[in-house]
């Protein structure tokens, strides 16, 4: 009896340890898979974390309206800024167009002498880096477009070369190209991790759009095809949200002589036909869509509202702002009067002398505070 009481004792503590054992590997494999799972998670959110965001800002215009201020805004998530390169097109070239002014600029660019002599040089590399040395120099003259823009209070409002150029020629598009640091001088790091600030300010000009005009909204495009248009960079020169990989591409060549039937000697064609070909492996840089959100903006042009004599900045209404607005176009350049959303001496004619000059604003001024004669006699002219 003892003997089976010891039996009964010793299967049941067995049971108890294998109970245990059992329990222990279940506890240890649930810990495990959360573990992998939440290993996983984690690694899917910081794949998927965003780099950089660019959006070009939504605004509106009249026809005809002057100095109309398209803003591109920044998010940089993770790395330092100090050197971008964006290309900005507008659909629709008949309702607006960027500001640009007619300069001529010279372009230098160093190159090394691949084959040849310079400069009669049959293949060449151009050279970024100069401290490493170069064969030759190449300037070339051009009458370019440049933009109008501004920098002030924004994120580049430091940096010591913003330039902005219209590849078209004609203010359809614009190219912007900046650098925190330009050679020599201090060091100018560019700016630091933030949200949704504003990098540039351009400036265009809507035409004279037709108060029938249906389609009114003008889309303004980032363009990143092809990548040699954008390129947004850190401190040290790299390029953020890009993605490189290794390419084979074919290199054509050509018999340029012959001993029997063997060539002795190649030159290389830039495409078919040929008459051997071989192949380079080389870096392709693509956009890391996943990670750099690129958002396009737009200008739509307002059908204006009717013409209010007095109503020189065309809000609508007769307050003190249409003095002022007065003021800043007769002493400081400022646009003209508008009317019916266009440039029009009606409206800013206050006191229907047929002119606009300083008389006006302060028939403005004694209508609004003073209760003088109400402006109702603007002159056309």
């Amino acid at each position: 009896m003892i003997c089976d009481l010891k039996d009964s004792i010793y299967k049941r503590t067995k049971h108890i340890r294998e109970t245990q054992e059992k329990s222990f590997q279940v506890t240890a494999f649930l810990f495990a898979a959360i573990l992998v799972f939440a290993l996983s998670v984690t690694t899917a959110e910081v794949a998927a974390q965003p780099l950089l965001e660019i959006v070009v800002g939504d605004t509106t215009a009249f026809p005809n309206q002057q100095n109309t201020q398209i803003s591109v805004f920044m998010s940089n998530f993770a790395d330092s800024v100090a050197a971008i390169e964006l290309w900005l097109q507008l659909d629709r070239p008949d309702l607006i167009l960027f500001q640009v002014n007619t300069d001529t600029i010279f372009d230098t660019t160093y190159w090394n002498c691949n084959a040849g002599t310079p400069p009669n040089c049959t293949d060449t590399t151009q050279v970024f880096d100069t401290t490493l040395g170069y064969d030759y120099i190449q300037v070339v003259e051009t009458e370019v477009e440049l933009g109008n823009h501004d920098v002030s209070g924004t994120l580049m409002s430091t940096w010591e070369s913003v330039t902005s150029r219209s590849l078209g020629g004609i203010g359809a598009d614009l190219k912007i190209i900046a650098f925190a640091d330009a050679l020599g001088g201090p060091v100018v790091p560019g700016f630091a991790p933030q949200s949704n600030g504003v990098v540039i300010k351009l400036l265009a000009n809507v035409l004279d759009v037709p108060d029938t005009a249906t389609q009114r909204t003008v889309k303004i495009f980032i363009r990143v095809v092809p990548l040699d248009n954008f390129s947004i960079s850190d401190p040290d020169g790299n390029s953020i949200g890009i993605i490189t990989e290794s390419v084979e591409i074919p290199i054509y060549w050509q018999c340029e002589s012959m001993i029997g039937d063997t060539c002795v000697s190649y030159v290389k064609i830039p495409s078919p036909p040929y008459d051997s070909i071989s192949y380079d492996t080389v870096n392709q840089a693509t956009l890391d869509t996943s990670r750099v959100f690129l958002t396009d903006g737009s200008v739509t042009v307002l059908v204006p509202p009717p013409c209010l004599c007095g109503d020189a900045d065309g809000s609508g209404d007769v307050n003190i702002g249409d003095a002022i607005y007065l003021i800043f176009y007769i002493f400081l350049d400022g646009s003209p009067p508008m009317c019916a959303g266009s440039p029009n001496l009606f409206s800013g004619d206050a006191d229907g002398s047929g002119s606009i000059n300083i008389g006006d604003a302060l028939f403005l001024v004694k209508y609004i505070f003073n209760d003088g004669p109400t402006p109702e006699n603007c002159s056309a002219s």
